[in-house]
């Protein structure tokens, strides 16, 4: 009994220099909760881009929605679970998200690439940006590959503090 909680307490102290290892290197994004905050969007030219190919960034215009998108990455950044709002009618003040699970895809250059299969699929991709990450979030389509695509400042959330137990 007492050799297995050493060895339990071996691998939480483990895991915690690894977390704090990866959150020493500033192309990490480390398991926790973030939101893409969104500050522009794709607006359809005459240059419509091809597929799987990087959106200019002159193709982009400044957005003041406030839209968020919120995500987490699993631990070992293979995977993002990424909510997206959806609109239901009659729906009020509530918001509601579907998740899509994305895979990673690329990884070149501190620039990660995960894919979404679900629906027409989509992609983000996540980059180093001074002292943070910026992200873009787009969207495919049916019989096109591009209906939208948003980018911005990925920002890690704070959650609430739970309350303490009264027992």
């Amino acid at each position: 009994m007492q050799k297995s909680i050493i060895l339990t307490c071996i691998l939480v102290v483990a895991q915690a220099f690894a977390l704090l290892d990866s959150a020493g290197d500033k192309n990490q994004v480390v398991n926790a909760t973030h939101s893409l905050i969104v500050d522009r969007v794709w607006k359809l030219t005459d240059e419509y881009p091809g597929e799987n190919t990087e959106i200019p960034a002159s193709q982009y215009v400044e957005d003041k929605s406030g839209k968020t998108y919120p995500m987490t990455f699993s631990q070992d950044q293979q995977s993002v679970t990424l909510f997206l709002p959806i609109k239901k009618p009659g729906a009020k003040k509530k918001k509601q998200h579907v998740a899509l699970i994305g895979k990673l895809d690329s990884n070149k250059r501190s620039v990660k690439t995960y894919v979404f299969a679900e629906n027409a699929g989509g992609r983000l991709i996540v980059k180093p940006d001074g002292e943070g990450f910026e992200a873009e979030f787009t969207q495919h389509g049916s019989g096109v590959w591009l209906v939208s695509s948003v980018r911005g400042k990925l920002k890690q959330r704070t959650m609430p503090k739970q309350p303490e137990s009264t027992e």
